[in-house]
């Protein structure tokens, strides 16, 4: 059954617009402009749209985006609703399809319902709420089957303050003029968690399959399977060291004695904690200042200031230690403090990567968080050629290796295989993880940071 209208909520005055009038609309609404008025001198947070990249207030930016122009010309080609006949919307509760990729439901409701619960039935106690904003009138309106694709964001660590957990996200208003249907849907996205936007699963698996493709490579040594956390543009620029410690902690949570270990510890899940429980940078911020709490590495704290919970403030290797020891988790931190090869190379550095993922006595082989100045990396695995060079198989928050899992995966390889010759800082720190503290007197004596030197 074709649509007829598309109808978006203008986000100021809340009138119902038709789709193609809504830019026009909101740039001349009366309430808007009465608003801005009323802030003038105030100092307002502006950010650039992800899409049209016009300055935008950080309090409207997340519902900018949805209705934006430009990212609206994307929707306007994706299938977002199905229509159903009118008899076959009787459910009120529908199990996810599919948890990674798209969120189906169906129901029938009047104006007095205001919510729908999914339960997913494959994830223990997480569930996704939908709130469906319908007039205050006394008609019916049946709500058809939606597939709702995910709406692009920004960065989950945006969700606090200003932009809080509770904002919705506005997808379109589709408008049926026969059957008089209407429904807003909004999608709540919460600040504990990080959102799966910015995450490519199974990355090892696929590095696997094009290093063994490569005829040149005689030996392949990888960590654990490990998925990748990409920089956003809330993040860009500051927040690698986070985006590599969810690298290092979804290592952890894909193997289960680690998984049940941070679950018991962190109090969040009875059970193992499933794949998509990873926290935010917000979360893994105040982590990491209960963390200092703990008298952990009063040093690091001192030199950031006792505080980094809603800030764009770096952290480094031993920030990372710090978090994972108030986890209970033994790490080791190597320091390399200057080049031992030709060109300012580090050969020694490499030579302790490759003996880390070779080691097969061990049945979980972390990966390993690579620090220098100004920014971090995560390695999951190194390739030995035929010629007995090495290289460095890297992870890097600001790649994107979606097409690692495509025909042209071979290329995006050639970004993650790194030789001696790319690392020339003066000084790399390494960590990694080694094992899970078992006594009061492994946690006492891990508050105070230790590093070992390998050159």
């Amino acid at each position: 059954m074709a649509l007829k209208k598309v109808f978006l909520p203008c986000e100021f005055c809340n009138k119902m617009i038709v789709l193609e009038n809504v830019y026009t609309h909101q740039i001349e609404c009366q309430t808007k402009n009465d608003f801005l008025n009323k802030c003038d001198g105030e100092n307002n947070i502006l950010l650039p749209c992800e899409f049209c990249e016009i300055p935008t207030d950080s309090n409207n930016l997340i519902s900018h985006q949805i209705i934006c122009r430009k990212n609206l010309k994307k929707i306007n080609n994706r299938a977002y609703i199905t229509e159903k006949t009118e008899s076959s919307l009787n459910s009120k509760n529908m199990m996810l399809s599919s948890v990674d990729e798209t969120l189906t439901f169906q129901g029938e409701f009047n104006h007095n319902l205001s919510s729908l619960s999914i339960t997913k039935n494959s994830v223990q106690k997480n569930s996704c709420n939908l709130d469906l904003n319908l007039p205050s009138t006394s008609k019916n309106y049946t709500v058809p089957t939606l597939v709702l694709r995910k709406p692009k964001v920004i960065d989950d660590h945006l969700y606090n303050s200003s932009l809080s957990s509770n904002r919705s996200i506005i997808l379109p208003v589709e408008c049926n003029s026969n059957t008089n249907s209407m429904h807003v849907t909004n999608v709540r996205h919460f600040q504990n968690y990080s959102t799966s936007i910015n995450v490519t699963y199974n990355l090892i698996e696929y590095i696997r399959h094009f290093s063994a493709s490569s005829p040149n490579v005689v030996e392949l040594h990888l960590a654990s399977p490990t998925d990748h956390y990409r920089s956003t543009y809330g993040d860009k620029g500051w927040g690698c060291g986070y985006r590599n410690m969810q690298m290092l902690m979804s290592s952890m949570l894909l193997q289960m004695d680690y998984n049940e270990h941070i679950s018991r510890v962190w109090e969040v899940e009875k059970g193992p904690l499933p794949r998509a429980w990873m926290p935010s940078i917000s979360r893994l911020q105040q982590h990491l200042e209960k963390s200092w709490s703990m008298g952990i590495d009063e040093p690091g704290r001192e030199q950031l200031g006792g505080t980094v919970y809603n800030t764009k403030k770096w952290i480094g290797a031993t920030e990372v230690v710090t978090m994972l020891t108030a986890l209970k988790i033994k790490t080791l931190l190597i320091d390399f403090r200057k080049p031992t090869g030709l060109k300012n190379t580090h050969p020694e550095m490499f030579h302790w990567l490759y003996e880390h993922f070779s080691n097969r006595k061990k049945q979980f082989i972390p990966p390993v968080y690579i620090q220098h100045e100004g920014h971090s990396r995560t390695v999951v695995g190194v390739e030995k050629l035929s010629d007995g060079t090495i290289l460095l198989l890297v992870l890097d928050p600001s790649g994107h290796y979606d097409k690692l899992r495509t025909e042209a995966g071979m290329t995006t390889m050639s970004h993650i295989r790194k030789s001696m010759y790319t690392f020339k800082a003066k000084e790399y720190q390494l960590v990694t993880v080694s094992g899970i503290m078992t006594s009061d007197s492994e946690f006492e004596s891990g508050k105070t940071i230790k590093s070992t030197r390998g050159s």
